[in-house]
């Protein structure tokens, strides 16, 4: 399988709510670190998703491991899974790094009669 090679500025992130996945009748799961490893629990109950979660360390910048917090690279990579696909009506808007990339998106949205808010976010991108 190739390497991919072209960075971060042609990613799109595409952003929802677990309250729309569930009003759209998806179904999800989530982890509280790498669905990989043997340690992870997995959640199906929005009501735990707060507390299944740690928010403190998605909020940080750095989250290697250090010898305090051994596992905080695993706690980190968290998984939010739908099971088969996601309705477009479920997006509440799609994430670009830079505002040339957002421009190229929201002409693409207009192309073809899609209506989505497009925001930049670069600290959302590594």
């Amino acid at each position: 399988m190739p390497t991919y090679t072209d960075g971060q500025d042609p990613l799109v992130y595409l952003v929802t709510t677990p309250r729309e996945l569930a009003a759209a009748g998806c179904t999800s799961v989530f982890s509280d670190g790498n669905c990989a490893a043997d340690i992870t629990a997995i959640e199906s109950d929005p009501t735990q998703l707060e507390a299944h979660v740690d928010w403190p360390v998605m909020e940080q910048e750095r989250w290697n491991n250090t010898p305090e917090d051994p596992d905080r690279m695993r706690r980190r990579m968290a998984e939010f899974l739908v099971h088969e696909r996601v309705p477009v009506s479920a997006f509440t808007q799609l994430a670009t790094r830079t505002r040339l990339r957002a421009d190229a998106v929201r002409e693409l949205l207009h192309r073809h009669g899609c209506r989505l808010d497009v925001v930049v976010r670069p600290a959302w991108y590594y």
